[in-house]
């Protein structure tokens, strides 16, 4: 992060990635591989909202959803009936993006924030 609170490396790996895969592939290929993207992403934001108001029910929901847990169950079989209708390398493509993410959160940024955690418990005992 930079001052502004905006994640320059981020911004870095996302512009080479896409030279790559513009360069590198057909514009059809692109469109598709991109949407199988959006797609995983609404799944996971779906997924996230079930969890997190099971996992935190005594929490303050500063947001009320209508027909609460009707839109994202909705949300989740529309998004899977979606993905059934990919082409299988772009499932794959987009599986080993998860994978990857996964990794480097559990190796990298859990390993930080636990540090920085640490750090401040340690901050606030000494002073």
């Amino acid at each position: 992060m930079n001052r502004y609170n905006v994640p320059k490396w981020g911004f870095v790996f996302l512009a080479v990635g896409n030279i790559l895969l513009c360069y590198f592939t057909s514009l059809n290929n692109l469109i598709t591989f991109t949407g199988v993207i959006i797609v995983v992403i609404y799944l996971l934001v779906a997924i996230s909202a079930i969890v997190i108001r099971f996992k935190h029910k005594s929490a303050d929901k500063r947001f009320r959803m209508p027909l609460w847990p009707i839109p994202p169950v909705i949300a989740i079989i529309g998004v899977i009936v979606a993905l059934t209708q990919q082409s299988n390398g772009d499932l794959v493509k987009t599986a080993v993006i998860i994978v990857v993410g996964v990794i480097y959160w559990f190796a990298y940024l859990r390993v930080k924030s636990s540090r920085v955690d640490s750090g401040q418990a340690e901050t606030s005992s000494l002073g």
